[in-house]
């Protein structure tokens, strides 16, 4: 009787590696609900840390010189009423162009920002000169009002585009947050600026402004372009946990 040939099969030990699976299903169940986000988020995420930081500086610059601008008309050399409404007929078309500006392709949120900065740093650098080198009182004086009046213009344009860039840079689940935030920091600059307008000589004032504008200026180059990008969901960290 002729017998069958036995096969034989050898096992085979095959290890299945599901770490990777498993630390995702780890990370997905790990994902924060909107209601978990906390104020805290804002600076504990890397991906929201410098744009939070960075916009909560600029609110607080713009701030303390918008209003010490604003306090500020009472001491021009002209009619404080004239230069007053001057001053307040231009914001709406200075405003309504560089939102205009802002929303171009070639400029965007960012430049747009970097620009004004700039002429309010130049501004206030030009008004700081005019007092220092021009002996005549008289003489600096109006040219000290048309400086102050560029740089007022600037910053409302600032706070114009910052606004726009606060609501657009921050995920939805801390967009309210990000945005009380900075407005709770401008709300201080706006405390600080009447209390430095009468105590603090008009030079100090204004190296002041040089300073904080030089900062704002350097900083800006670091935070994101928002302009025609999609508003984010939650913070870049969460969504790689889908």
């Amino acid at each position: 009787m002729n017998s069958k040939p036995t096969k034989v099969i050898e096992s085979v030990e095959v290890k299945i590696d599901n770490d990777s699976k498993t630390e995702k299903l780890i990370n997905k169940s790990k994902r924060k609900e909107f209601s978990e986000y906390t104020l805290f988020d804002l600076v504990l995420y890397k991906s929201q840390r410098y744009n939070f930081l960075i916009l909560c500086f600029v609110w607080l610059v713009n701030s303390i010189i918008f209003y010490f601008l604003n306090i500020n008309i009472k001491n021009l050399s002209g009619n404080q009423y004239m230069f007053g409404m001057l001053l307040f007929s231009l914001d709406i078309v200075i405003v309504v162009a560089f939102g205009f500006i802002s929303n171009t392709e070639l400029m965007g949120r960012k430049k747009s920002l970097l620009l004004l900065t700039m002429f309010s740093l130049l501004s206030s650098i030009f008004c700081f000169v005019c007092i220092v080198v021009i002996a005549d009182k008289q003489k600096y004086e109006l040219l000290v009002d048309i400086g102050l009046l560029v740089c007022r213009l600037s910053t409302t344009s600032t706070y114009c585009i910052v606004y726009f860039m606060s609501n657009e840079i921050y995920p939805t689940a801390l967009r309210a947050k990000g945005l009380a935030i900075n407005s709770l920091i401008a709300r201080i600059g706006g405390i600080i600026a009447p209390i430095i307008i009468d105590s603090i000589d008009i030079r100090i004032n204004l190296t002041g402004f040089i300073v904080l504008n030089s900062i704002a200026f350097v900083i800006l180059f670091k935070i994101q372009e928002t302009y025609n990008r999609p508003l984010k969901q939650v913070p870049e960290e969460e969504e790689d946990k889908e």
